[in-house]
């Protein structure tokens, strides 16, 4: 993952769970399950830091959910939400030792560590 970005659009895979995992496996290096349901943020949030990534549809409500900490880029990995911003999917990955925020009321889903 290291020079790779951390915002992946998946609108081509975005209503096939199971490809949804593998893109997140082949991405984090975890091996991940994808909630089956969305989450709505709720005005400010920070992920679990055990979750290794988060598919975030971009037509939800208004928001933004963006990665923060050691290895992110400049242009930090934010993904804006909301009526206005489009429609589609983007996994976005937290690596180790980073945070990931949720602001406003985006609907997320996220990938957590198979048990």
């Amino acid at each position: 993952m290291d020079g790779e970005s951390q915002m992946i659009s998946v609108d081509d895979i975005a209503h096939d769970n199971k490809a949804l995992e593998q893109k997140a496996q082949q991405l984090t290096g975890t091996d991940v399950e994808l909630d089956l349901n969305e989450t709505i943020g709720q005005k400010i949030e920070i992920v679990h830091s055990s979750f290794p990534a988060v598919l975030v549809r971009r037509d939800s409500a208004g928001g933004a959910v963006f990665v923060a900490g050691p290895g992110t880029p400049k242009e930090e990995p934010r993904v804006r939400t909301g009526p206005d911003q489009g429609t589609g999917f983007v996994i976005l990955v937290i690596k180790s030792g980073q945070s990931c925020a949720i602001l406003g009321n985006p609907s997320v889903r996220y990938f957590r560590p198979r048990s």
